[in-house]
């Protein structure tokens, strides 16, 4: 009796191995699979949905970790909800980044905008700070001289964001100067 049980529980484990063993091939393959796809959108997804990259590459890595135990059938279960969060992951990028180009094609208008007129605005601040500084006896630098020095810098900084690409952060960057660029303008009495 014992040998018999013995031999049926030999057996058992052997079926039930077996059977691990032909879920292997279908485990590795829905893994490459969704591995595959996550790599089309990965630079897309880290730039635009980075958290929900990482809860996407996160339940990947448990379906490897899965595969190194040999719990084929667990993966072969788990594989389709991670390839729908995978396509979901598509399309939020899909929308994150039309929202953004969006964005970017608005501020490069404003951006051509202000960079057409700005150069004028510093040129008549330029003139009366000038102009101020020759009448002064005091040749130290002014506080109306060093303010502009602070809108030239600005200014700078935000074609520096523009060139890099970042045209919004380049527009808000260029708003600061531009506003400084104002209270000096009402200052001085600069018509702008």
């Amino acid at each position: 009796m014992f040998k018999k049980s013995l031999w049926v529980a030999t057996l058992a484990a052997l079926v039930v191995v077996a059977g691990c063993a032909g879920q292997k091939e279908p485990a590795e393959k829905a893994l490459a699979s969704v591995e595959s796809s996550l790599a089309e959108v990965k630079d897309d997804a880290v730039k635009f949905a980075k958290d929900q990259y990482d809860a996407v590459e996160a339940k990947i890595v448990d379906l490897r970790a899965k595969i190194e135990k040999k719990e084929y059938k667990e993966v072969v279960v788990a594989a389709p909800e991670v390839s729908r969060d995978v396509g979901s992951l598509k399309e939020t990028v899909a929308a994150k980044k039309v929202e953004w180009e969006t964005a970017a094609a608005a501020a490069t208008e404003k951006w051509n905008a202000m960079g057409a007129e700005f150069p004028k605005l510093v040129a008549a601040l330029q003139a009366k700070v000038d102009a101020n500084a020759k009448r002064s006896r005091d040749k130290s630098p002014s506080g109306d001289s060093l303010m502009l020095d602070t809108v030239k810098n600005l200014w700078a900084d935000a074609t520096n964001l523009f060139t890099s690409g970042d045209a919004s952060a380049a527009v808000a960057k260029a708003d600061e100067a531009r506003m400084k660029a104002e209270e000096l303008a009402t200052k001085l009495k600069v018509k702008i």
